[in-house]
């Protein structure tokens, strides 16, 4: 194909192209592929590979359709195709600068997670703010040390048998249990069921249950008549 009949398709094509979408994930992309909006130019170029009408058409697409590392590689191989085209090597440009863009904003949204994390961390061990820890451990749940300031900020809060569960759950993720074990013993002490004082002379729970239950008097049975019954 000659230059000049190459200029205009490609400024026309640019014109139209729409390089603003908020970025998709690569399963999505993966997805769309099958859809007929690029499945068909996707079959076009794999028909024609130096079809550059094509090649834009595709570019476009993927671009509409937020999948700009897609764009990027068609572009690619349509500037290693036509390096004379300056056009396709701004399109390229913007390209790649909005998968920079896109990876830029994970990495500032990357680094909130983990500066709130820390926060909601500090919180909870230090303050025992019950918000802050269910927080943190909603995003590390196999964190052993967030399971134990929830057990020991829910053992502040006098909710020792929610407390348990963190602590059990560390314990089978630590390997110094020791400490997790102890908080155990000490939340179980404090449950309602466990924490009733053992009257003196000791016995166990459904002894002192038992004793607590008055005793009916025993019935007498006889043929006299009570004074006074007549038959």
């Amino acid at each position: 194909m000659a230059i000049s009949k190459v200029w205009p398709i490609v400024l026309a094509l640019t014109a139209g192209s729409a390089f603003a979408r908020e970025a998709a994930t690569p399963s999505e992309c993966q997805a769309r592929a099958s859809q007929p909006a690029i499945a068909g130019i996707l079959a076009k170029v794999a028909r024609n590979p130096d079809d550059l009408r094509a090649q834009v058409a595709l570019a476009d697409a993927w671009s509409d359709a937020g999948c700009y590392n897609e764009a990027v590689g068609v572009l690619q191989r349509a500037v290693g195709a036509h390096p004379e085209i300056a056009d396709l090597q701004t399109r390229l440009r913007v390209a790649k600068s909005l998968v920079g863009e896109e990876h830029f904003f994970d990495d500032l949204d990357r680094a909130d997670r983990e500066a709130k994390l820390k926060r909601d961390a500090f919180r909870c061990d230090n303050l025992a703010d019950l918000d802050a820890c269910r927080e943190a451990v909603v995003v590390k749940p196999d964190d052993p040390a967030l399971l134990t300031a929830l057990g020991d900020a829910l053992m502040r809060a006098k909710r020792p048998s929610e407390a348990l569960q963190p602590y059990r759950r560390a314990e089978a993720l630590t390997s110094d249990t020791g400490a997790v074990a102890e908080k155990i013993r000490l939340a179980e002490a404090l449950l309602p069921e466990l924490s009733t004082a053992v009257p003196a002379g000791g016995g166990s729970a459904n002894a002192r249950l038992v004793r607590a239950v008055p005793t009916p008097a025993p019935r007498r049975y006889s043929n006299v008549s009570p004074d006074g019954q007549s038959h």
